[in-house]
């Protein structure tokens, strides 16, 4: 009898919807900010000798100096597609300190230059001792005259930057939903 009640139960648990499972957070083993992605992300090292470091006046001359990761989901139905580009740059402290706001307003207009933005808006805020926040938004229409939403946040921690870049369809809600996530995920953790 046990058995059966058992087989019955299981049964029933399979009939329930399943939840939607945490997403992937994502944190540099050197990072300062931590994010949260629908899912695993591909990451590829930074190396100094290898490419230009960006946003660095004067980068090391060898060594990992940040991490570059991107995720993208696209929607098999309708072709519509959630990009995520983070770069991770180790930095020195008194460059981080140096910082200025026209300069991290500069930094987040060139992540975006390539669109035509519609809608623009952008904030920058300035914390104690080297943090500051830089977001810049806009809308764009693609090739297939759909609109798109762009986003960049501009995270500037104690020993590094994060720079996450995001891009998806307006219409698409589990993709707003995604970013909703993402935004409201960005948490500074220190070192």
């Amino acid at each position: 009898m046990r058995v059966r009640i058992l087989q019955v139960f299981t049964f029933l648990l399979c009939l329930l919807p399943l939840t939607a499972q945490a997403g992937y957070k994502y944190v540099h083993a050197e990072g300062e900010y931590m994010i949260e992605l629908p899912d695993a992300p591909t990451a590829d090292t930074i190396w100094a000798h290898k490419v230009r470091v960006p946003y660095l006046d004067t980068p090391p001359k060898f060594g990992n100096v940040g991490e570059y990761v991107t995720f993208r989901r696209v929607d098999p139905d309708t072709g519509d597609v959630f990009d995520v580009e983070i770069k991770f740059i180790k930095a020195p402290r008194a460059f981080l300190a140096s910082l200025k706001v026209p300069e991290i307003q500069e930094h987040l207009r060139r992540e975006l230059k390539e669109l035509r933005l519609h809608n623009e808006k952008m904030d920058v805020s300035v914390g104690s001792d080297t943090l500051k926040w830089g977001i810049y938004s806009g809308f764009s229409v693609n090739e297939h005259n759909e609109k798109l939403y762009n986003i960049v946040h501009f995270l500037v921690g104690q020993e590094s930057m994060t720079i996450v870049k995001v891009r998806f369809g307006i219409i698409n809600k589990t993709y707003g939903e995604y970013y909703k996530t993402l935004a409201n995920s960005i948490k500074f953790l220190g070192r």
